[in-house]
């Protein structure tokens, strides 16, 4: 049976926050690394989910991997999973600067937020979508982000006390009518609305099939659902770190996404291929930053 992806606790690494946030105003970046280093050697060792993940993650990637190679991918993996908890606390709290950042799509994102819509802004778990989230913010709009109850309440009471950002945080399960009702009102204000669309309802929710790397995968139906109902503008959006920047895509996917009626399932297939395919390739662009650590194909490919 497939391992739910709320399984993995996010390694229990947020529970330092305040440490590695420490660490790196006093004595900078490379001390920090250098703590770090055994901490993601450790934590490789105890979470047999993620490194179950990580592993068929990679030999999906490059099938024929060699022993070696598929070590150091899954090193790497979880490196810069351990980076971007800082980079997260960084960007959150102001103290990164973000003024280097390469930003693809600028052109189209622009006209949106000049002509005061609301928009809804589907990304991933790939990446840093913190930075995209203060790149938004930074156009002088209000944004709101929808995130999983259990994994944010303890990264958010982590950050509260250094965090200087007026995105608001909407933590849900699952979206449903009630979540659309509200995302409504705050796009009618002209919100950026955030949420992802690569991990799968907590309780069950409905999910579509979808090609991705080679093999089928579960993607959440509600994004996609939630795009149509908003009746807004909708950006694919993604950020990953390239050498020592952030390089953030905002893709317009739709002016407004309008499903058929009687033909529903077939929109919202074609929705989800869009994004699917849009996510593979920032994903092979950064394979490292993979931040999905669970088998995510439903079973391990030992």
């Amino acid at each position: 049976m497939a391992t739910h992806w709320t399984d993995n606790k996010d390694f229990g690494w947020v529970r330092g926050i305040h440490f590695m946030l420490w660490l790196h105003r006093h004595f900078g970046i490379w001390p920090f690394r250098i703590v770090l280093f055994p901490v993601v050697l450790v934590s490789i060792l105890v979470n047999p989910l993620a490194r179950r993940g990580a592993v068929d993650y990679w030999r999906r990637l490059k099938p024929g991997i060699s022993r070696w190679r598929l070590a150091m991918g899954v090193f790497k993996q979880f490196w810069a999973f351990a980076n971007s908890m800082l980079f997260r606390l960084l960007i959150l709290s102001r103290q990164y600067d973000l003024s280097t950042t390469d930003i693809h799509g600028r052109k189209a994102f622009r006209e949106v937020i000049d002509s005061g819509q609301g928009a809804l802004l589907i990304g991933s778990h790939h990446g840093n979508v913190e930075a995209c989230k203060a790149m938004a913010g930074k156009a002088n709009r209000k944004v709101c982000a929808l995130v999983h109850t259990e994994h944010a309440e303890t990264f958010n009471r982590a950050v509260a006390a250094y965090t200087k950002d007026s995105i608001e945080l909407i933590q849900v399960t699952d979206v449903g009518v009630e979540t659309a009702f509200i995302l409504s009102e705050k796009i009618a204000q002209g919100y950026l609305v955030v949420i992802t669309a690569d991990r799968v309802p907590i309780h069950g929710g409905r999910t579509l099939s979808m090609p991705f790397m080679g093999d089928l995968a579960e993607f959440p139906q509600g994004p996609f659902m939630l795009a149509a109902l908003l009746k807004c503008p909708v950006f694919f959006m993604f950020c990953y770190r390239q050498g020592d920047h952030f390089r953030i895509n905002f893709e317009y996917a739709y002016s407004r996404l309008v499903l058929e009626r009687g033909n529903r399932e077939q929109g919202l297939l074609e929705a989800c291929r869009q994004y699917s395919l849009s996510l593979e390739k920032h994903v092979r662009s950064a394979p490292e930053q993979w931040f999905n650590f669970y088998p995510f194909w439903g079973s391990s490919k030992d």
